[in-house]
């Protein structure tokens, strides 16, 4: 779950992360495509996308293990299925919007996922929640 939403929020940050001085895309990754933390951002380069890609692709595969995690709690814990479940929900959501952002992730912002897709995603998960076949199609990788 902590690994998911970590890196949701490296990839989702990148943009106001560098501009801070702050990286936390790893320096192998970096020299494998010449670049440095502060080429990140700016103006697109040749490995960014490539970059953003991989660490897109590791945080929706831990996303996609939120399902088994939730399965071990008891479907009586529905407080603390919700605790678990929105937030992954919304850290999808917020992945497939960065994805439609076409100046991420090198432009100036840090994509902000809209309340109302927020909300939506919350609301939609309330049916079924006791269902693992739902969590599932709710998470998918």
């Amino acid at each position: 779950m902590g690994e998911a939403l970590q890196l949701t929020n490296i990839l989702l940050d990148w943009p106001s992360d560098v501009r801070r001085g702050r990286c936390h895309v790893p320096q192998t990754w970096l020299n494998e495509w010449g670049l440095t933390a502060a080429t990140l951002v700016g103006e697109p380069r040749p490995g960014q996308a490539e970059i953003a890609w991989r660490l897109n692709s590791l945080a929706r595969s831990a996303l996609a293990r939120v399902p088994d995690y939730l399965d071990l709690f008891p479907i009586r814990h529905v407080r603390y299925r919700l605790f678990c479940l929105w937030p992954a929900l919304w850290a999808k959501a917020s992945l497939d919007y960065a994805r439609r952002d076409e100046q991420f992730p090198w432009g100036p912002h840090r994509p902000k996922l809209p309340k109302v897709a927020l909300w939506s995603a919350a609301m939609g998960s309330l049916v079924g929640l006791e269902s693992g076949a739902t969590l599932r199609r709710d998470v998918p990788a």
